[in-house]
């Protein structure tokens, strides 16, 4: 028995259904992020035209905040929970670890709810917890709580927008839609899992090796 933090949200009429976003933008969606993990894993991507203005609004926002990077595209699966998701992003900014997500869409409040559920996975992974205490000295709280949560939006402009997700209730929504979904499945009234490792996880973009980092 698998969910993913999406489904938890999309199964309880949380967030906005993938029909509403139609193949172009789930596609595009898909190519940026791509791109955006080649960069911050230290590769130049191959980028269409029509995607460069939002791979161009990443490294405006690398320059800027100068990241550390935790990790990138992460899977994180935990049996325990019954709960799986692929992070997007992990980094350190101004000695403050965060997960982050990154759209090429608009905002909206359920954005932060998923953020929250991706920080909950990304807590209880030994070995991301690890990398971020190689960054950043997670031993002055317990991760749950020390972990930030952030969204960076890409516009398609060149620009980037970063905002910073403090809503406490977030998590408190997320873990009681997520506890819903499992007595609902348990007792033979949600007749609907994730695998393991879903078959959407975002394919390796065609990149070439930069001689000098992460550009």
């Amino acid at each position: 028995l698998m969910f993913r933090v999406s489904t938890v949200l999309s199964l309880n009429g949380l967030s906005t259904p993938l029909g509403n976003f139609g193949p172009g933008p789930l596609a595009r969606g898909t190519a940026v992020h791509a791109a955006c993990d080649a960069l911050a894993s230290g590769y130049t991507p191959i980028v269409e035209a029509a995607h460069a203005p939002y791979v161009d609004g990443f490294r405006e926002w690398f320059v800027k905040f100068e990241p550390t990077i935790v990790f990138t595209e992460r899977r994180v699966v935990n049996r325990m929970r019954r709960l799986t998701g692929r992070v997007d992003l992990g980094v350190v900014v101004a000695d403050t670890p965060y997960v982050v997500d990154i759209k090429t869409g608009t905002s909206a409040a359920w954005h932060g709810l998923q953020l929250a559920g991706y920080q909950w996975l990304a807590s209880s992974d030994d070995e991301l917890c690890r990398r971020y205490e190689k960054a950043y000295n997670l031993a002055q709280g317990r991760p749950e709580t020390t972990l930030h949560r952030a969204v960076l939006y890409l516009p398609g402009d060149g620009s980037y927008k970063w905002v910073i997700q403090r809503d406490p209730q977030d998590a408190y929504i997320f873990r009681a839609a997520h506890a819903l979904l499992c007595y609902r499945h348990d007792h033979g009234l949600l007749d609907y899992t994730d695998p393991e490792v879903p078959d959407d996880d975002v394919p390796v973009i065609q990149s070439l090796p930069t001689e000098n980092g992460v550009f």
